[in-house]
């Protein structure tokens, strides 16, 4: 695999955040998020290292790059101090996306989303849109795995279509009127 030009080698999941990757599952309730922790412990746990000088955490480090993901994602908390546990879904949801997008010191380079919108309302749905597609525009590759096909339409620029454990469409997102029947009889196997 080639990232940024350059061969990687992932055996594990450190050398794939070491790499660039970032993993936003489709069930952020068990898979990505600490519910009974705060917001801010949530959206820094990937970069402790950098926040750490000596042997201790910068909590001021910690606490500005919390808030400034907070702020940058609109995510509706209370406060830092919060646990996600008591946020909406798709501010939860934001919370999973917050953790990977970054910190003062780097992004993370590929993004996979699996499901990203499932089971929020339509405006974080929108918001959650706007976030994948700025992270593009900075440079990102955004990976987004869906169910829902006027997402995939909507977020991307080649899509692959599974059936069974195989690629049985691969198709550049040129958004015309019959795409999204293509999109359809291949996942059905028409």
């Amino acid at each position: 695999m080639l990232v940024e030009g350059k061969a990687v080698k992932i055996n594990k999941v450190a050398d794939a955040i070491r790499h660039g990757f970032a993993l936003i599952p489709d069930d952020r309730l068990t898979k990505a998020l600490f519910l009974d922790e705060s917001v801010k412990d949530n959206i820094t746990i990937p970069y402790v290292k950098e926040l750490a000088q000596l042997l201790r955490i910068s909590f001021l480090k910690e606490q500005k790059n919390a808030k400034k993901m907070v702020d940058q994602l609109s995510i509706k908390t209370p406060s830092i101090h919060t646990k996600v546990s008591s946020l909406s879904g798709g501010n939860k949801q934001k919370v999973s996306f917050a953790k990977w997008i970054g910190s003062d010191q780097e992004m993370a380079k590929i993004f996979m989303f699996d499901e990203p919108t499932e089971g929020v309302d339509v405006g974080a749905r929108e918001e959650m849109y706007k976030i994948i597609s700025g992270l593009t525009e900075q440079g990102a590759g955004c990976l987004v795995v869906s169910s829902d096909i006027t997402e995939v339409l909507g977020l991307s620029d080649r899509i692959y279509v599974m059936r069974e454990g195989e690629i049985v469409l691969e198709v550049k997102n040129d958004r015309s009127e019959g795409i999204h029947q293509k999109l359809m009889e291949a996942s059905l196997g028409i």
